[in-house]
């Protein structure tokens, strides 16, 4: 709300997903629409998910005159193209003028020069890859469709011991982790799908260094370069012994040793009382014994992990100010008094209780 604080009690009047905010749903109504449209956004921009489904739902259920002649731009970046101070980005991103394909699209379909955009992709998207010298990605792809081709939902299972786990070994015992989140000190956000804070692959060391609240999960270093392109999930079984908590998930990158960099590639948060769905409020936890399943939509990305580096997930309960702290009492927002308690939150990685990370993953070729 750039400027416009006097909506915020509108917003959050509106905690859950009703009539009010189903109105905004274009997606719903792509049928009404008759215009075709280019689509530009970025890898991490903040309306980054939402471009890719407008761009699907408007292509494949327009209306007459717009289904079947939109056109899809995912670029690298944040909303606003700014250097990031952790990572640097491949010289030809720029190779693509995103300005030149707009005029092009408005010359065929308010021009009527039907062969402006001739020969030019459906979709053209960013593969990035390390910022290192000969890294796999950091390129420009073309498709004719979003997803641009079929992945392997790929199942990772999060250990007690910190292990990220593509295969099943099993478990001995039960197996959990805890940590205590205070409201009142949240993990610092550092990077990702930002608009007017800071955004991009920025470096997770500089805020998870000494931190209490934070559970870092990773996986042997890749045999092979491992090519991510789609939607992200995070499943996980929690607990707390607060009524209500968040549940936060960060994808990283972690670069091998002597580099190390643990490099942000998506985040998102979800909060236990919406596991049903975000239009109804689920029952409250009654006690730290009351074992609950969530889902984290960690939205979408194009990233290839380079032979060498680690996939990393760290799981929190806090990503502030990217997103509004829980107060940990069964409230939507914490109130003007400061009304907020300490919870001792637990992710479970049990045989009964499989706690995971879902990677889109792109089949090697035989």
């Amino acid at each position: 709300q750039v400027g416009q604080t006097h909506l915020l009690p509108v917003y959050k009047g509106h905690p859950m997903c009703d009539d009010f905010w189903t109105y905004y749903n274009v997606e719903a109504r792509a049928g009404d629409i008759s215009a075709p449209a280019m689509f530009v956004g970025g890898w991490y921009d903040i309306f980054q998910q939402g471009t890719l489904d407008a761009f699907v739902t408007r292509e494949r259920q327009g209306g007459p005159g717009a289904k079947g002649n939109n056109y899809l731009i995912m670029n690298w970046s944040a909303h606003l193209d700014k250097p990031v101070p952790d990572y640097t980005f491949n010289e030809n991103r720029y190779t693509l003028d995103t300005n030149q394909a707009l005029a092009s699209f408005y010359a065929c379909f308010l021009k009527g020069e039907t062969k402006a955009l001739e020969g030019f992709a459906k979709v053209h998207y960013y593969v990035i890859g390390a910022d290192t010298p000969g890294a796999p990605g950091n390129e420009w792809r073309t498709a004719d469709t979003w997803p641009p081709f079929v992945t392997d939902a790929s199942v990772f299972r999060l250990h007690g011991n910190g292990r990220l786990s593509a295969t099943d070994p099993g478990f001995s015992g039960r197996a959990s982790k805890t940590f205590t989140f205070d409201p009142k000190d949240p993990f610092p956000t550092s990077g990702g799908a930002n608009l007017t804070i800071p955004a991009g692959p920025f470096d997770q060391r500089k805020v998870s260094k000494g931190r209490k609240d934070l559970l870092h999960f990773v996986t042997k270093p890749l045999r092979q370069p491992v090519e991510v392109t789609g939607r992200v999930t995070v499943r996980l079984f929690v607990s707390s012994d607060a009524p209500d908590t968040d549940f936060t998930a960060k994808l990283l990158d972690i670069y091998p040793r002597g580099d190390g960099r643990q490099i942000l590639i998506v985040d998102s948060v979800r909060r236990v009382k919406t596991r049903l769905g975000y239009d109804k409020v689920a029952p409250l936890l009654e006690d730290p014994k009351h074992i609950v399943e969530i889902e984290i939509d960690l939205q979408s990305t194009s990233w290839i992990f380079a032979e060498g580096h680690r996939i990393g997930l760290d799981v929190s309960s806090s990503n502030f100010p990217r997103f509004e702290v829980n107060p940990n009492t069964g409230a939507d927002f914490p109130t003007g008094d400061g009304d907020m308690r300490v919870a001792r939150n637990a992710v479970h990685m049990d045989e009964d209780h499989p706690s995971v990370l879902i990677l889109p993953i792109r089949p090697t070729a035989n």
